[in-house]
């Protein structure tokens, strides 16, 4: 939860990072239209959304949810509004999974422990620090969403390698421990990137902004 006003924004861009680090809610503010790309706790891909900027600014609450669950994954209004849209969005989430409310904590003092283990009971046991705790490997979401972030790089001329021309690039990429390699198979120019899990590979694909392979 973060205070956002219209000062806020003077600069086209707000981005409310969550405090583990794996996710961010972005604002993108136009003449007249307010874009926003919004993490879920259902998908793995963010959603986009489009709203006038009277909509933005006006409502006492304004709920954006997800198209296929529909729970709700952003609030903006009042602070009292939004934390009575929060309140009840967890509610739904926890008669779906079959748990009490209270065992969901959105907080940000929970996703700093999650992103940080204090004691060697809370970690993984075969992990290094910093690693996460799921293995993205095994998750058709994490190929596909590294796959749409690459593609959407090359088609918009944001990868540059050894390559004279850019319509000679050729690029692929393939996993690594940890992470992702990004190759040219053209001119053979490639880059490591560490993407550890679905939220990481998430926030590669809406924070991209320009990707250089040696």
């Amino acid at each position: 939860m973060s205070p956002v006003g219209a000062f806020a924004l003077t600069g086209d861009m707000f981005r409310l990072k969550c405090p583990c680090g794996g996710s961010a809610l972005e604002i993108q503010l136009g003449k007249e239209k307010v874009r926003l790309v919004v993490p879920c706790v259902a998908c793995p891909p963010p959603h986009h959304y489009n709203m006038s900027r009277q909509l933005f600014f006006s409502r006492d609450i304004f709920t954006l949810a997800c198209p296929y669950t529909s729970i709700g994954c952003a609030f903006i209004g009042s602070a009292d509004k939004v934390r009575e849209a929060y309140d009840e969005s967890t509610r739904t989430l926890a008669e779906m999974l079959g748990v009490d409310s209270g065992e969901i904590d959105f907080s940000d003092e929970a996703a700093r422990a999650a992103a940080h283990p204090h004691n060697e009971e809370e970690a993984d046991p075969g992990s290094e620090p910093g690693d996460t705790f799921d293995d993205p490997q095994n998750s058709p979401f994490y190929e596909s969403t590294i796959l749409t972030a690459v593609a959407s790089l090359r088609d918009e001329g944001r990868v540059a390698c050894r390559c004279q021309n850019s319509a000679l690039q050729k690029l692929d990429f393939e996993l690594t421990r940890g992470g992702v390699k990004v190759f040219c198979e053209t001119c053979g120019a490639s880059r490591e990137l560490f993407i550890p899990s679905e939220n990481a590979a998430v926030s590669f694909a809406v924070d991209a902004g320009e990707l250089r392979l040696e």
